[in-house]
């Protein structure tokens, strides 16, 4: 039976080959078996983190999210955890979004002379109170 044995820089070249393949997962086994090994540690975050990209960029942002979350201190993580946050409610309630984004909204105020105008956009929502005094509008 014949041993073989590798130095952990030829074991880190084919672990960057896999990365560079696109075959995270794989990648990732081996830069964990490194321990901190040269910069393993930081190879792991970015198997996760281009795995990630590429859950990303296919638009599954769930599983895009749940990895760049356990990467948050890694690179723009925390960006792209608030962008993937984005699209999946805008996945969800678009629609909604739609409707209010740039839009107003008027109802009764509580009285004959009062009118409430909600306005939206896409980060705000300004809320106010127009009085009709008899001598025209008041903001």
């Amino acid at each position: 039976m014949t041993a073989y044995f590798f130095s952990n820089s030829a074991i880190i070249k084919k672990a960057e080959k896999l990365l560079a393949d696109d075959d995270y997962d794989a990648a990732k086994a081996i830069f964990s078996t490194l321990g901190s090994y040269e910069n393993s540690a930081d190879q792991v975050k970015e198997c996760d983190y281009q795995k990630a990209d590429a859950l990303f960029k296919d638009k599954n942002y769930e599983d895009a999210l749940a990895i760049y979350e356990t990467i948050a201190d890694y690179k723009d993580a925390q960006d792209r955890i608030d962008t993937a946050t984005s699209k999946i409610l805008y996945k969800t309630y678009g629609d909604v979004i739609d409707l209010l984004n740039d839009g107003a909204w008027f109802f009764n105020g509580g009285s004959d002379r009062t009118v409430t105008r909600l306005l939206f956009s896409y980060e705000t929502a300004t809320i106010t109170t127009i009085t009709f005094d008899g001598n025209g509008r008041h903001d």
